[in-house]
C-alpha cells in the first residue's frame, strides 16, 4: 500500500484527525477573514510566518496545519488576538471521539463545539 493511501485510510479511520482537519480549515476561515478585513494580501501574510504562497493557501483550507508561533505572527500582523482564534468555534457539533489507551481500556473524550 502506498504512504497516501496509508495516509488516507488512517485520516478515514480515526474521527480525531477528522475533527482536527476541520478545525484547522475554520481557523483558516477566520484568518482569511481578519486578512480580507485587514487589507493585507496572501503573499503579505506568508511573508510574516516565512513560508511559501501555496503553503499559506493550504492553512487556509486547513489542509497545512499551522503552528503555535505561526499563528500568533500571523495574528499580530492582522491585529487579531490568538485567543479570539482559539476560542472561535464554527461548528455547531457534539463529536464522540474513542481512544484506545492499553489493552482494555478505553477513553471517551467528546468534543462540544458551539456557535
Amino acid at each position: 500500500m502506498s504512504e497516501e493511501m496509508e495516509q488516507r485510510r488512517d485520516y478515514e479511520e480515526n474521527p480525531f484527525l477528522k475533527i482536527a482537519r476541520e478545525r484547522s480549515r475554520q481557523i483558516g476561515i477566520i484568518l482569511a477573514k481578519a486578512r480580507k478585513e485587514a487589507k493585507r494580501s496572501l503573499t503579505d501574510c506568508a511573508q510574516v510566518i516565512n513560508t511559501s504562497r501555496q503553503r499559506y493557501r493550504k492553512l487556509k483550507a486547513g489542509e497545512a496545519d499551522i503552528t503555535v508561533v505561526e499563528l500568533e505572527a500571523v495574528c499580530t500582523f492582522l491585529n487579531l488576538l490568538p485567543g479570539y482564534v482559539l476560542t472561535t468555534p464554527l461548528l455547531n457539533t457534539i463529536s464522540p471521539i474513542l481512544l484506545q489507551t492499553e489493552q482494555g481500556q478505553t477513553l471517551r473524550v467528546v468534543v462540544q463545539l458551539v456557535n
